[in-house]
């Protein structure tokens, strides 16, 4: 057993050695010290609390008499020689970072050196110990005693197997994991993950697809949304089990670099997989016979066998440059092949030996050179999935409509596609997804002459199997009556113009469940506004499943004067995305004219709840009045009209689930809540997180006491280019509370950013009778970025009814005990930023402060001598002085208006490649110029 001392003995030799060999690498450790050092702290906290529990166990099955393995006995010996190291070490650190250089007061950095690579070591060695621990219990959690010593005996003989660069402990260790899966689903799903590349994120749908394919799943489903609901639970399990990790969002798993290596080994052992990518060349001949599944990725492979003799393969994936072309006896070998997948391969033509395939489910062509592509016709016995996604087809051929297996056809980003013939689509009567190019638009009744037969939409009526859905539809004339995708449970459907860049809409972010309105002129098209949903996904009286399941809904655009009635607004259950853009004519989003559905006065007084909705964006509608306005009671001799004057929100409205709230450009709004008239706390905008307003010129605040409230949880809030705003926040004064009270309007506010308010006057103050009294004690105790931009009149951030010639901006009346960040910019109206006198203590406010970009005066005391070291922001690790016209030093002592540049000045963590200076002028970095 080795000495806790010896061990951290044998880690500083193995530094000295590492250094010589890689300098560069870890130039980096004095910088990642305390970083390291924190991480190794967390590290053995979690390993402590995991070997309690474990040592709480060995007792026990020591008191029934069982026989403790040696494993075990080893992993507590190894794990307490680690944590007597890391004491010792911790005890040393303690001495050595005593140690300081004198010279600019900066720490030693080569015992830093030391302690931090120190640290990182043991900190990999504690994640090696937990890991194993994680994997292991995971896999054995409730097994019995001879399940335990069965798995031992399974690890030596699999130890034969290991992996070069993982260590052995950690290969068992996954592989006990993954033995120990009771699904079969599961371990399906762990080694089909293997054959995707290496740190790609993973579609769910298309592990679904192959295991549907190859009839993987033993619940055998009978769709392939079945299929995804089985592998998402699948993947839950091996998250569980720690073999997958998150993806980007839901619909990805991931799989880490090293486990994917384990699974590659268990797939070629198990399986007989063939996972090579990055291969310089095709695999030599007799070496692929025996394998089922091969994956290959090339960016060399220019040339291909003639012809594949691989009997047993049943899973082809290939992928290289385009300029690879396929051979046209290529498949001849391959009789039993069900998954075959080319990644961006020429295959002009396609070749024959296709139709050698027929036991194909699915055929993926993605990014391909194709030309005709009519011999698929011949793979109508079996395929059911055919994926040509991002090829160079302009035309579908008459003969693909004899595939009538198939349950999913993607041509999703094929924008060379033009033609699609009348009937093709209607004949593939099973399926189950669709996917359209967003590019597509020669459907039929786009031309007034028509020469060929085109798609229709009307074709899609006859999919009753239909539950995905990817299309855009260019003219709402072209939707039926009774169109009504009623059982859709995934889609995403354009109507009108596609979208591009300056939509600053990006695909990646839409749910699985939205719709898109783009440039629709509804004046023209001669339909009430809000129709447009109902007569896409049914009407709301309607069992529509279609309609309750939309998420998202983006219109952005268009003709509108209000986009839904309330009928249809009540109906949108689970809507968790609202986006209303460049509308112009929108007055109302939820509006009741022309509907004699909604005449009556009790449905439109009921309160319209968004149970679901957490993003809600309004942007550039000039003209709105109201989300939901109040109504004008007509008389006999005139109509209904809105009731002039009215807040953005009312008492009509309820958004409980809200979390993001997004206001830019509506410029006709006076107020964002009403004065009087809003619902309980409780029950509206409780969980608002972040609150943006732009360019509202009519606000003169943003939010009134009475709301304060319900917004306890907002974390970001900014404002910009409000023209007649005076203050953000306004207070009302009861008349038993003091002034001398400490008011905290936000107390979640992590960042607040003011800018261009031209008009503002202050931050928060009293209101009484349209009088403002800034006299106001404000805490932001939580906030740590704070940004002031281009306020022209704001002398304070909390004004005081005392004038005087200085006019700092900061005084008493306001606290900020956690602010890190303070950016100021173009504020001409401030003398000082801090004031000379009346400042709250030192630990309460701007203790934390890290990042300033301007620049301080000195007094100078007389006792103090002019060569003594002024150390004016110990913990200054970034400084930036931008457009400062009159700068003449970074500090100076003054006396009597006077300023004496004599300063000697040390910033101990300020770097010389973190001073941005952008002052041509400026010689010397503290010297009169």
């Amino acid at each position: 057993m080795f000495s806790p001392q010896i061990v951290v003995d044998k880690i500083a030799e193995k530094i000295v050695e590492i250094v010589i060999q890689s300098m560069g690498h870890h130039l980096g450790y004095p910088f990642h010290y305390k970083k390291n050092v924190k991480d190794l702290e967390v590290q053995m906290d979690k390993l402590q609390k995991l070997r309690k529990p474990i040592e709480e166990q060995i007792e026990e099955a020591k008191t029934r008499g069982e026989v403790i393995v040696n494993n075990v006995s080893d992993w507590l010996n190894e794990a307490d020689m680690l944590r007597q190291g890391v004491k010792t070490f911790m005890d040393e650190k303690i001495d050595k970072e005593n140690v300081q250089c004198f010279n600019f007061s900066c720490p030693n950095f080569i015992s830093r050196y030391k302690l931090s690579k120190e640290a990182e070591k043991m900190m990999d060695k504690g994640k090696s110990l937990f890991e194993e621990a994680n994997f292991v219990g995971a896999a054995l959690k409730g097994k019995s005693m001879p399940a335990w010593k069965s798995s031992l005996d399974k690890l030596k003989k699999s130890m034969l197997n290991t992996i070069e660069d993982i260590d052995p402990n950690l290969f068992t260790s996954l592989r006990l994991s993954y033995d120990y899966l009771e699904s079969t689903d599961a371990k399906s799903c762990f080694l089909l993950c293997c054959l995707f590349p290496e740190d790609s994120e993973v579609p769910i749908e298309a592990l679904a697809r192959q295991c549907m394919a190859r009839r993987l799943l033993v619940q055998k489903p009978d769709t392939l949304e079945d299929a995804i609901d089985i592998v998402c639970s699948v993947v839950g399990t091996l998250k569980t089990r720690c073999l997958l990790l998150d993806g980007k969002n839901d619909d990805f798993v991931k799989m880490h670099d090293v486990i994917r290596d384990v699974a590659i080994s268990i797939a070629r052992e198990e399986e007989s997989y063939l996972v090579k990518h990055g291969v310089k060349e095709w695999p030599e001949t007799g070496t692929c016979e025996k394998y089922s599944a091969i994956s290959l990725r090339s960016e060399t492979i220019h040339e291909l066998p003639d012809e594949l003799v691989y009997p047993e393969l049943h899973t082809l994936m290939l992928e290289f440059q385009r300029s690879t072309k396929i051979p046209d006896k290529f498949f001849r070998g391959t009789e039993k092949l069900m998954v075959l997948e080319l990644n961006r391969a020429t295959v002009l033509p396609l070749p024959s030996s296709l139709e050698k395939l027929t036991e194909l489910r699915m055929l993926c062509l993605n990014e391909c050179k194709l030309g005709d592509i009519a011999i698929l016709k011949d793979l109508k016995n079996k395929l059911e999935v055919l994926i040509l996604r991002g090829s160079n087809i302009k035309a579908l051929p008459h003969e693909l409509g004899e595939l009538t297996r198939l349950r999913l056809l993607d041509l999703g980003d094929c924008e060379e596609l033009e033609v699609i013939p009348n009937g093709v689509i209607s004949k593939l009567h099973r399926l189950e997804e669709l996917h359209f190019p967003v590019s597509f638009e020669n459907w039929k009744g786009t031309t007034a002459n028509e020469e060929i037969g085109k798609v229709s939409v009307e074709e899609l009526m006859s999919l009753t199997r239909l539950s995905t859905l990817h299309i855009r539809i260019p003219f709402l004339r072209l939707l039926p009556e009774d169109l009504g995708f009623l059982n859709l449970s995934r889609f995403f459907i354009i109507v009108g113009n596609p979208l591009s860049y300056g939509d600053y809409l990006d695909r990646e972010e839409f749910s699985s469940t939205s719709v898109v309105l783009n440039k629709v002129n509804f004046e023209n098209e001669g339909l009430i506004d809000f129709s447009i949903l109902e007569r896409l996904l049914g009407k709301p009286k309607c069992p529509s499943r279609s309609f309750n399941n939309l998420t998202e809904l983006v219109v952005q655009h268009c003709g509108l004067k209000y986009l839904f009635s309330p009928s249809c607004a009540r109906r949108l259950l689970q809507l968790q995305r609202l986006e209303i853009r460049d509308c112009g004519t929108m007055e109302a989003v939820i509006g009741n004219f022309g509907n004699d559905e909604e005449k009556d006065e009790e449905i439109i007084a009921n309160v319209i709840n968004f149970s679901q909705l957490t993003t809600l964006k309004l942007y550039e509608l000039p003209r709105l009045i109201s989300f939901y306005p109040r109504i004008k009671k007509a008389t006999s001799t005139e109509s209904h009209s809105f009731s002039p004057a009215q807040s953005l929100f009312n008492e009509k409205v309820a958004f409980p689930a809200l979390e993001k709230l997004d206001i830019f450009y509506v410029s006709n709004i006076t107020e964002i809540w009403d004065k009087k008239n809003l619902l309980p706390t409780d029950q509206s905008f409780c969980l608002l997180r972040s609150l943006k307003v732009w360019d509202c010129k009519e606000l003169m605040n943003v939010v009134p006491s009475h709301v304060l409230p319900r917004l306890r949880n907002v974390k970001d809030l900014r404002v910009y280019r409000c023209s007649k705003m005076e203050v953000i926040v306004v207070l009302e004064k009861r008349e038993e509370e003091s002034t001398n009270k400490d008011i905290t309007p936000f107390p979640e506010l992590r960042s607040l950013w003011l800018g261009q308010l031209i008009n503002l006057k202050a931050v928060c103050a009293y209101k009484s009778e349209d009088q403002l009294d800034f006299n106001v004690q404000v805490v932001f105790p939580k906030l740590r970025i704070l940004s002031l931009r281009d306020l022209a009149r704001l002398s304070s951030f909390n004004n005081t009814s005392n004038i005087t010639e200085t006019r700092p901006l900061f005084n008493h009346q306001v606290a900020f005990p956690a602010l890190e960040e303070l950016e100021i910019r173009s504020v001409p109206n401030i003398t000082e930023i801090w004031d000379k006198k009346n400042l709250l203590p030192t630990d309460q406010s701007f203790c934390l402060l890290r990042t300033l970009t301007v620049w301080s005066f000195l007094e100078k005391r007389e006792e103090e001598a002019t060569n003594k070291d002024i150390i004016p922001f110990p913990e200054l690790r970034i400084l930036e002085l931008v457009n400062l016209e009159n700068l003449k030093a970074v500090c100076a002592y003054k006396s009597e208006d006077q300023l004496d540049f004599n300063v000697q000045v040390v910033f101990p963590k300020l770097k010389k490649q973190n001073i941005y200076v952008d002052w041509p002028s400026l010689k010397n970095f503290n010297q009169v110029l």
